[in-house]
């Protein structure tokens, strides 16, 4: 069984309250899986098979009996085809689906299964939608953006593990005093600007690891509001408690982190709790190592943290997001 059958095998079982069994045919030595599910005190069968097997459903057995013992008007027959549909469409009998697994459609479905034929096309749907949400292009942009701004750093630096603290002041640092003199866009600069190649390549992984999950979550557009407005509050939040020149993204990332916590929070009923769990964990770390070292905006952290936790809370999550 691949991929793409397993998961709807798996999907179908847990939709419909089913428990997984497996039918054997010992002649052929073929077997084939099988969910077992209650309606109105009835055991059904939804049995699961390649084109090629079909015919040998007939002589297999589970621990319930044969299926001549169950009998067909309780069994329900889920085949997956390669596209050999003028073949077998004429021998189909009973209550069947019929899978390309070519095209990923339902070729054929009887009228008196299509409440099980449209869970499955949803369930397939739902994989197509995710293959497409899977290209997580605002968080790699994000980090080429970065990535690029350092390289200009170091260029201008004449070194590519250190930069020049004048070099990243006229990039657009944060800066109180020229703040002050009407350059705000620093606010907004200061977030793609890094110190050196340690400081760039702990904050681009951080945000790997966690931008993809808001991204899927709450969706492209609020992804990116949360990320921007929480370092633009972040690099404010230094502005007002520090006078020290200020630069990196990890304001806007712990803006991130406020808004995993915040969905994290909110499904853990679905989901469980160790995301919840682990993220807390995360962020309590970062704050104590922030606290322990000397030239970390602990100021921008915290807003970042604060920013993120109420506008996530507030914009909520997209409604095509996994845990919607």
């Amino acid at each position: 069984m691949d991929k793409f059958q397993k998961y709807l095998v798996e999907r179908l079982c847990s939709s419909c309250g089913g428990k997984l069994i497996e039918f054997k045919n010992h002649i052929e030595n073929v077997s084939f899986w099988s969910i077992v599910f209650e309606s109105n005190s009835l055991k059904y069968y939804i049995i699961f098979s390649d084109i090629d097997n079909t015919d040998k459903i007939g002589d297999s057995i589970c621990s319930y009996g044969t299926l001549k013992d169950i009998g067909n008007e309780f069994v329900i027959k889920v085949i997956f085809t390669n596209g050999k549909l003028n073949d077998c469409l004429n021998d189909i009998q009973g209550k069947s689906i019929l899978i390309d697994e070519n095209t990923k459609k339902i070729v054929y479905c009887d009228s008196t299964v299509s409440n099980i034929g449209m869970l499955l096309q949803e369930f397939i749907s739902d994989i197509e939608s995710t293959s497409k949400d899977n290209n997580y292009w605002v968080t790699w942009s994000i980090i080429l953006l970065n990535l690029i701004m350092y390289v200009i750093s170091s260029v201008l630096s004449g070194n590519p593990f250190t930069m020049d603290i004048n070099v990243l002041n006229t990039l657009g640092a944060k800066n109180n005093e020229l703040i002050m003199s009407g350059q705000y866009y620093r606010f907004i600069t200061c977030m793609f600007l890094h110190g050196s190649i340690i400081h760039i390549a702990s904050n681009m992984y951080s945000l790997y690891c966690v931008g993809y999950m808001v991204e899927k979550v709450y969706g492209r557009i609020k992804y990116v509001f949360i990320y921007f407005l929480s370092g633009i509050i972040s690099s404010y939040v230094s502005f007002l408690f520090s006078d020290a020149i200020s630069i990196g993204a990890s304001g806007a990332i712990f803006g991130v982190l406020g808004a995993v916590l915040v969905f994290s929070f909110r499904f853990k009923n679905r989901i469980g709790k160790e995301l919840f769990v682990n993220i807390i964990a995360v962020i309590v770390l970062n704050i104590f190592i922030g606290v322990s070292m000397t030239n970390i905006d602990n100021f921008a952290h915290i807003g970042g943290l604060i920013s993120g936790i109420i506008i996530s809370a507030i914009i909520g999550v997209n409604k095509r997001g996994a845990w919607a």
